[in-house]
């Protein structure tokens, strides 16, 4: 094999791990730690690898110890990138109410397991702090009852013209059914629906329930990669800011 194919080969291969979601370079991965180091080491290689993510309208976010992380480019086309993550593909919505109320509790998840940019600056190898569900609703109900005190408005006659965090509000907190999960409609089932979607997605890897203590999920250096080069900063603590009823930093 010519060192030109070799090179291609190679490229190709980490292009494969990194879509890998479930892949960890290190002692369980050699190959994608030495894929890596070829990355780092070889232009040609570095050269082709950063081809086929442009062809495919990908921005390599991170190339570390900790793996290799792409996103599709932010593109006024029409057709974006193939590797677009859409709506459908994080989960099916028969209220688009709920669409923007998961839009929100992402949100909130993100500026708690984030909650100041320098967060986002630790070392890239470094787990999140581990959250649990009952510790999001918590966190999220409380921000929400500050925001309902810093805001002079009334709830509207026409509840489809209230804010989010109103109709936030009005959901219930919890509601076990006879099997033990949340009811459909319910603060709990939507945080719980939101940390399960980024378990599946690779961002948060989940520790089983014991007797008596809720799962937990650990959040994965992807998540923190993804939050700091595809959030924008300033307003997403803004955001927080706001609902906390405080005037954010310039």
């Amino acid at each position: 094999m010519s060192n030109l194919a070799d090179n291609a080969f190679k490229a190709g291969r980490l292009f494969h791990y990194a879509f890998n979601i479930r892949e960890r370079p290190g002692v369980q991965n050699p190959e994608y730690s030495r894929l890596i180091e070829d990355y780092q080491n070889h232009p040609e290689m570095r050269c082709i690898f950063e081809a086929f993510a442009e062809a495919c309208l990908l921005d390599v976010l991170e190339v570390s110890s900790a793996g290799v992380f792409l996103a599709p480019k932010t593109t006024g086309r029409r057709q974006g990138s193939a590797f677009c993550y859409r709506l459908a593909d994080y989960k099916m919505f028969d209220d688009p109410r709920d669409r923007v109320l998961h839009g929100l509790i992402q949100l909130v998840i993100a500026s708690f397991v984030f909650p100041s940019p320098e967060r986002l600056e630790d070392p890239i190898d470094s787990l999140g702090p581990p959250v649990r569900v009952p510790q999001l609703v918590e966190h999220l109900d409380r921000l929400l009852e500050q925001f309902r005190q810093a805001s002079p408005g009334m709830p509207s006659e026409n509840p489809d013209e209230d804010p989010v965090w109103q109709q936030l509000r009005l959901l219930v907190r919890e509601m076990p059914t006879e099997t033990g999960r949340q009811a459909r409609h319910t603060l709990t089932r939507h945080v719980q629906s939101a940390c399960t979607v980024l378990e599946r997605e690779g961002f948060f890897r989940k520790q089983e329930a014991r007797p008596g203590v809720p799962e937990k999920y650990i959040p994965l250096p992807q998540y923190r990669v993804h939050v700091r080069h595809l959030a924008d900063h300033r307003r997403l603590y803004e955001f927080v800011a706001k609902l906390k009823g405080e005037v954010a930093n310039a």
